[in-house]
């Protein structure tokens, strides 16, 4: 079972299919018709050629607390 350290672990942003496994249980090609296709239930943007998942969208579509910054 995936626990709130394991997203913490992403870091502030995911990849796509990284993302999509974690929330959806759903593999690549499923991920990036949806993310193509603006069908994903957490905010994905295009960087270049790939596609980058803010790990705070991510977090809220899970129901998991916002991570805390290191600053207070």
């Amino acid at each position: 079972m995936l626990g709130v350290q394991d997203v913490d672990d992403l870091g502030l942003r995911t990849d796509l299919v990284t993302a999509c496994r974690i929330a959806l249980g759903i593999g690549s090609t499923t991920a990036y018709a949806l993310a193509g296709r603006d069908e994903l239930p957490f905010p994905a943007y295009r960087v270049g050629r790939q596609w980058v998942v803010p790990t705070a969208g991510l977090r809220a579509f899970l129901g998991l607390p916002q991570q805390r910054s290191a600053q207070g």
